[in-house]
């Protein structure tokens, strides 16, 4: 399956298609089978991805209140106050425990996306590129405003599919937006590439493992960056961390 595949899967799940894109892309699903295969594989392991950051999410709300609980559970003069306190901290747990199978009130939380998601600008006028949707996509995604830089970029790439630091910011949004298996896709070629961005797109596909709680495909990710890399450390770091 080409990234142009993966791109129009995508529009059409975030309901991005319009018009005749969206009457040929329905079209095609009913009438190629091996399009709607490809399809509902793709769909399938893009919710798989999105269920694994839900539970993280989830995760870190419970260990947050755990953590509170058990701040607050401290001996006092009152010993029905502390029995109530306890046990409140005791269902509570036994609801985390329930939920997870695993006890998570550890005194390390484990590696988090957001900690490494620190991005370079994008500088899309650098190359005294002024057009209206290459001046909304550096915009965009330099406010944090991934999902309109998801959109501007995806134009961008339209007219110039070949632009490599395009396909890495595209990438970056896509996983910024919880879109993990099309941004994998688009970084993948990226990192089997000789540009000078296939280190941090490498770097880019652990961290969307990362987000996505795949942690062991995290490792090798970060295992196949090498020590000339300017991701080297970081890289290192995370992997001590896992």
């Amino acid at each position: 399956m080409n990234e142009e595949q993966y791109i129009a899967f995508d529009a059409y799940l975030q309901g991005e298609l319009k018009g005749e894109e969206l009457q040929s892309f329905e079209h095609k699903l009913l009438n190629d089978a091996g399009f709607k295969t490809a399809f509902q594989d793709y769909a399938d392991v893009e919710q798989s991805l999105k269920s694994s950051i839900e539970h993280a999410s989830k995760e870190k709300e419970l260990r947050a209140t755990l953590n509170t609980l058990r701040n607050q559970e401290k001996p006092s003069e009152n010993s029905s106050v502390f029995s109530i306190k306890r046990y409140v901290w005791m269902g509570v747990a036994a609801s985390v425990l329930l939920l997870f199978s695993v006890y998570i009130f550890n005194d390390v939380d484990p590696p988090s996306y957001a900690e490494y998601a620190m991005h370079q600008p994008l500088e899309v006028g650098v190359r005294g590129t002024t057009n209206t949707s290459s001046n909304a996509a550096e915009e965009a995604f330099n406010s944090k405003d991934y999902q309109t830089a998801v959109h501007e970029l995806r134009l961008l790439l339209g007219t110039s599919p070949e632009n490599v630091e395009w396909q890495l910011y595209y990438g970056i949004s896509l996983i910024e937006t919880d879109r993990i298996a099309t941004a994998l896709t688009i970084l993948e070629p990226i990192t089997s590439g000789a540009s000078v961005y296939k280190h941090t797109a490498q770097w880019y596909t652990a961290l969307g493992y990362l987000k996505s709680e795949k942690l062991e495909w995290c490792k090798s990710a970060l295992e196949k960056i090498p020590s000339e890399a300017s991701e080297f450390e970081k890289a290192q770091e995370l992997l001590d961390r896992l």
